[in-house]
């Protein structure tokens, strides 16, 4: 087609104007962007939802906005899909599109250019020592829009800036960009460079790899292979769960007895975040679970006593362990929260 094609003319004219409603949002601290059809674009600020003061879009002009803002060679496909881009000097977005009565919608997340250290986030010092380690598997756990991404982000980059080592992050879709620094970071989009979550871990331990960061969930299938592969490197992953011990469930589905003796031998820590307004208004705090592998948890685990994993992190402060409850009771007291 040429450049007089009314179609690629529509579809820039949109690319335009969904990159000045990024921007604008950017300006404004938002966090996410909505786009649905009947609505002008809508920002989530720490207050709530705030509809932006351009006219309502038609469900012709949503579809065309994120038709400009695929990939090249992907095309919308109901029911859903995800992908991410970036403006230069504005940002990065993920974009998570939808079916929604018959129109196209979507539920835009704003991502920093930078990625912030672990003392900005609240992460606990334990985590340090966690990216230390030369093998094992640490989980970061929470609900969505926990910010989980954004501490695997932090962590991965943390050693990169202080480590001189190979890190392979498998993501869907990538969304902090890391550069080169210490350490090496090569970033795996699933779908783009990879077709599948099983093919990424087969081929990253063939690639000499040091840190092995998973941003995406894992399917029960998937974690033999990664309890595996935290035999021979640094597994960091995702997962869902509002609990460790919900976390720790999960991690042995319904396999046998091997699956536990894995587990025990392989886990570093746990955390389980959880996002809490503050006080003031300004934004929202990091609230965590932690639990910290000592020997006493490792026989724990290794005895199937799973109940005594909660007195064990009340108990463990001096290893930096904690429940929710203790460290949301801490923000309390400290007038962070109410």
């Amino acid at each position: 087609m040429g450049n007089g094609d009314p179609v690629r003319g529509a579809l820039e004219m949109r690319r335009v104007e969904l990159a000045q409603i990024l921007e604008e949002a950017v300006a404004r601290g938002a966090s996410d962007v909505h786009l649905s059809a009947g609505r002008p674009a809508t920002w989530r600020l720490p207050t709530g939802l705030v509809v932006s003061e351009g006219p309502p879009l038609s469900a012709a002009e949503v579809e065309e906005m994120l038709t400009a803002s695929l990939p090249a060679g992907r095309q919308l496909m109901p029911p859903h899909g995800d992908w991410s881009v970036g403006l230069p000097g504005v940002g990065r977005f993920r974009i998570h599109a939808f079916r929604q009565r018959g129109s196209w919608a979507a539920a835009i997340r704003v991502i920093p250019d930078r990625i912030p250290r672990r003392e900005e986030l609240g992460l606990p010092p334990v985590t340090e020592e966690w990216i230390a380690q030369r093998r094992g598997l640490v989980v970061i756990a929470g609900d969505r829009g926990s910010g989980r991404t954004t501490t695997l982000a932090c962590l991965v980059d943390s050693i990169n800036r202080s480590q001189p080592r190979h890190v392979v992050v498998i993501e869907d879709p990538i969304e902090y960009l890391h550069r080169h620094q210490r350490g090496l970071v090569n970033q795996r989009e699933l779908g783009t460079d990879v077709a599948s979550v099983q093919q990424a871990l087969q081929g990253a331990l063939r690639a000499d790899v040091d840190v092995l960061a998973l941003g995406l969930p894992l399917e029960p299938e998937d974690l033999s292979l990664v309890l595996r592969a935290s035999e021979h490197c640094l597994v960091l992953t995702i997962a869902s769960g509002r609990s460790v011990t919900e976390v720790v469930g999960w991690l042995l589905g319904s396999a046998g007895e091997w699956r536990r003796r894995m587990l025990a031998r392989s886990l570093v820590g746990i955390i389980v975040q959880a996002l809490v307004p503050r006080a003031d208004g300004r934004g929202r705090v990091l609230a965590s679970e932690v639990l910290v592998v000592t020997e006493v948890v490792r026989k724990i685990l290794e005895e199937g006593r799973d109940h005594q994993l909660v007195p064990a992190m009340e108990a463990g402060g001096r290893w930096g362990m904690r429940t929710m409850q203790m460290h949301l009771e801490e923000l309390r007291q400290q007038g962070v929260i109410q």
